[in-house]
């Protein structure tokens, strides 16, 4: 059981943007579904799987980087 889940307005706070970027992200599957535990009418987060979400987006954007520079 996680310690802390993070409210939509933490999960901003923290990414640098508003909290409805975070509810349009979600709606448009560019924060995976699963990153999102619904509570009553709640959105709450895991930190754990928004790290692990943050790490793979950054690690693909490394990828397309050396693409872009013809490293791979």
């Amino acid at each position: 059981m996680p310690d802390h889940l993070l409210t939509v307005g933490e999960v901003a706070a923290f990414l640098r943007c508003g909290t409805a970027a975070i509810y349009n992200q979600r709606l448009r599957g560019d924060l995976p579904g699963s990153l999102g535990i619904r509570v009553g009418n709640r959105v709450l987060f895991r930190p754990a799987d928004l790290e692990a979400w943050l790490a793979a987006s950054y690690n693909r954007g490394l990828a397309a980087a050396e693409v872009r520079r013809g490293d791979s």
